[in-house]
């Protein structure tokens, strides 16, 4: 499978928010602004490329070398941890301000079922970890397209006039489905 068609049906047809469902607690709650929305979104597309190599080659590596196919969720679930734990360290060295940002991030980091589901659908597609960077970014990427448009949509209906019984999580939900639906057009291509 070339990068390129890896690429375009992660960001679009097999988006991993709209499509694939994955990763809807952080997209719900993270999208309330835009500035909220592209945060989580440029620590993912740093975050899920490094995720989708390590867990790659463990899972290549390790798992299936010594028959251990049983402990892939284990195994990725506390590597993701680790990684963002690593990238937090990292970040309060480089930048103290981003940190602070980026401490309401970690619970939508370490257990966002997108980062779990890229790794596991990588491994079940049988990607190289070069292939497994690519599908990694194009999720983080497909993940921010999602979350930003929805964000400026949530953004504009707080501003609009609205039935009462349909304010918050329920106008919300119903935007979600609408964009999933959206994006399924993408689904001929």
């Amino acid at each position: 499978m070339s990068y390129l068609t890896i690429f375009i049906s992660a960001v679009f047809i097999n988006n991993i928010v709209l499509s694939q469902l994955l990763g809807i607690s952080p997209f719900i709650r993270a999208s309330q602004k835009i500035s909220s929305a592209w945060g989580l979104s440029g620590t993912l597309i740093i975050v899920m490329p490094i995720i989708s190599i390590i867990t790659s080659l463990i899972y290549h590596d390790f798992l299936t070398s010594y028959r251990l196919g049983f402990l892939i969720m284990p195994a990725f679930i506390l590597i993701i941890a680790a990684i963002v734990q690593l990238f937090e360290l990292a970040i309060k060295k480089i930048s103290p301000s981003y940190s602070r940002t980026l401490e309401n991030f970690r619970p939508f980091l370490v257990v966002n079922c997108a980062v779990l589901g890229t790794a596991l659908l990588s491994a079940q597609k049988d990607f190289s970890p070069l292939h497994s960077a690519c599908f990694g970014l194009a999720n983080a990427l497909g993940f921010m397209l999602a979350i930003t448009l929805f964000a400026s949509l949530r953004e504009r209906l707080n501003n609009a006039s609205v039935p009462p019984l349909l304010k918050g999580i329920p106008l919300s939900l119903i935007t979600a489905g609408l964009l999933s639906m959206a994006f399924m057009g993408f689904a001929g291509i």
